[in-house]
């Protein structure tokens, strides 16, 4: 059994693949289909990462800020304006996915059985 420190090491690691993803493929018309795919894979990565087996996806997913379609639909419309409106748009996901890679791994943790 991994120790915790173990355990939030691959958890970055995961958050940090999965933000570089992001940011390379954020500026693709109709990415945020792809990226949320790759966000429950991340939130279940992560929580194989701490050990937990128990959680409700929506609370974990909730808990890392998703689930604003408000933010997805403005975050698609930059896909209109070549050039500066996809260069925002990567730096969005990378920062969205940033952001919510933190507060998973504070979430999983927080469940985690390791010590």
């Amino acid at each position: 059994m991994p120790t915790l420190d173990e355990a939030r090491k691959e958890a970055w690691r995961i958050v940090g693949s999965a933000t570089a993803a992001a940011g390379a493929m954020g500026w693709l018309p109709g990415s945020s289909v792809l990226l949320t795919g790759a966000d429950l894979v991340t939130v279940k990565l992560v929580a194989d990462a701490f050990g937990v087996q128990d959680y409700w996806l929506e609370q974990a997913v909730g808990s890392a800020g998703k689930g604003f379609i408000g933010k997805k639909f403005a975050y698609e419309l930059l896909t209109l304006i070549p050039g500066p409106g996809w260069a925002i748009k990567s730096a969005a996901a990378t920062a969205m996915t940033a952001a919510s890679g933190s507060a998973l791994i504070e979430y999983m943790e927080s469940r985690s059985p390791y010590v």
